[in-house]
């Protein structure tokens, strides 16, 4: 576990003086796929949505595929969701 950082003296500047796009920049290799949190490469997704898009073949059988793969992303976001919720809820009952 990272420790907090100790409180700046009084009249100085507190422990980051970075500017804010120099932390974002800093920051977000993380949050990209295949950053440096894990997961594929940018290059491999794009070449994977390529690669679905040349093999559906015509446009309804392309459109049933974007379908089928919008309910798989949305069913994962709400499952995302709803382990947020009880993990707080969980969190917030072992607090008090």
């Amino acid at each position: 576990m990272r420790r907090p950082a100790p409180p700046a003296p009084h009249g100085t500047a507190p422990h980051r003086t970075a500017p804010h796009r120099t932390a974002r920049h800093r920051i977000a290799p993380h949050r990209a796929p295949g950053g440096s949190a894990g997961g594929p490469p940018l290059r491999l997704l794009i070449a994977t949505v390529v690669q679905e898009v040349r093999t559906a073949g015509d446009a309804p059988s392309l459109e049933a595929a974007l379908v089928a793969w919008r309910a798989r992303v949305t069913a994962r976001g709400l499952a995302m969701l709803k382990a947020a919720a009880l993990l707080s809820d969980y969190a917030g009952a072992r607090a008090g």
